[in-house]
């Protein structure tokens, strides 16, 4: 199987400009990176990334940070808030088209209220809002970002969301759109083709199927049809921490499921051993 493009999360690096990670990047040796929320605000990222040629970058979800923040939420019931996540997506893939990035990857949808301070620490249960209405609200939002990605040669990938148990309710995931394998795979069936696709997190996936008791072989099965692309971190099961991995990990395994275009190694805070050993057990698992 094909080794596909590996590219270093710029969570990787930890917070900073543009110019401080790409600094990190070159000292380790690595010239492929997907921007997220951590960077500090560029007065124009057009112009700065491609002032930074040598380097290969896609975007993800949430970058370019806006000015004031809020939650992206393709499914949300707020229209002020879906508009400001439509918007943001739209002007994603524009940039994507500009600096010439084949894709922008995007979360799943909320069916809930959700606010800066939920991430991370739980999503009160008195926030959720009508589960089906909101897959509808994240089809449309979709199908909508699928046309608009087509017109500017961008493919827009759909990453599953993750469901700790801090998020269930009475045992349940209510609350979190494409979490399990069946969900996602019914979904992905009714938009893949060549300007749509996943984006599986399998750090996402590894603390779902703990939460939901869910096979983690059976879920794999299920996406792997319908994925272009991949996040790649470790953790516990029960928390989506971030974390580095190695030869010795179940992710080397699991990778062989996946035939991909590109994967993204999401651990987070790292420092060059680390950063390096990620990439080898991603080599290694493709050998």
């Amino acid at each position: 199987m094909k080794t596909p493009k590996i590219f270093m999360s710029s969570g990787a690096f930890g917070r900073g400009s543009l110019s401080a990670i790409t600094s990190g990047a070159r000292a380790w040796g690595i010239s492929n990176i997907e921007l997220t929320a951590n960077l500090e605000t560029e007065e124009c990222w057009r112009s700065a990334i491609l002032d930074k040629s040598e380097f290969s970058f896609l975007l993800h979800n949430y970058f370019p940070p806006p000015p004031s923040p809020f939650v992206l939420n393709l499914a949300s019931e707020d229209m002020a808030t879906l508009q400001l996540s439509l918007e943001h997506c739209r002007k994603a893939i524009d940039l994507s088209q500009s600096v010439g990035s084949p894709y922008y990857s995007v979360h799943a949808g909320f069916a809930a209220l959700v606010r800066p301070e939920h991430l991370g620490k739980g999503i009160p249960a008195d926030m959720r809002t009508d589960r089906r209405k909101a897959i509808k609200t994240f089809e449309k939002s979709v199908c909508d970002l699928v046309e608009y990605a087509a017109s500017h040669n961008v493919v827009l990938l759909i990453e599953n969301n993750v469901v700790e148990p801090v998020n269930l309710i009475n045992g349940e995931n209510e609350m979190l759109l494409l979490a399990s394998g069946e969900e996602i795979s019914e979904f992905a069936a009714r938009f893949y083709g060549p300007n749509f696709g996943m984006l599986i997190d399998v750090a996402h996936m590894n603390v779902s199927c703990q939460s939901l008791k869910l096979d983690r072989e059976a879920f794999t099965e299920m996406v792997a049809p319908f994925t272009k692309a991949l996040h790649l971190s470790d953790n516990d099961g029960f928390r989506d921490s971030n974390e580095p991995f190695d030869r010795s990990s179940w992710i080397v395994e699991t990778l062989g499921a996946f035939e991909v275009d590109y994967v993204v190694i999401e651990s987070y805070r790292l420092n060059k051993s680390q950063a390096l050993e990620c990439i080898d057990a991603v080599e290694f698992a493709y050998e």
